[in-house]
């Protein structure tokens, strides 16, 4: 969501920086420049608002993912971390297997041509 605020803000920059070169640039009277600024400084504080509710609402959902992650580990059965770690185990012995054997016939190969 930071990237979003990030853009956001970026905007309300540009929109700022475009109202008051149009200020300073003497376009319109003074009553357009304020206007102009006005409507800019409304702009910001929307577009302030809008972020400060994106960001919050990703805040409320990583809480909610988080506390539903805790729920679904705490209802798990005893066994199944156990099990999880068996299986890990297994899976790297048969990918450091994969990988000697792989290294073996890498040798094998280069022996054979001569070692290029």
């Amino acid at each position: 969501m930071n990237r979003f605020a990030h853009r956001g803000t970026a905007a309300v920059a540009a929109l700022a920086l475009a109202a008051s070169g149009a200020a300073w640039a003497g376009c319109g009277d003074d009553d357009s420049s304020d206007q102009v600024t006005d409507a800019v400084n409304n702009a910001v504080d929307q577009a302030n608002k809008k972020i400060n509710q994106g960001q919050n609402q990703a805040q409320d959902l990583q809480k909610q993912a988080e506390e539903q992650i805790n729920q679904a580990q705490k209802n798990l059965p005893e066994n199944a971390q156990e099990a999880v770690d068996k299986a890990q185990k297994q899976a790297d012995k048969a990918a450091q297997q994969a990988q000697d054997q792989a290294n073996q016939a890498l040798e094998q190969a280069q022996q054979g041509s001569g070692g290029y």
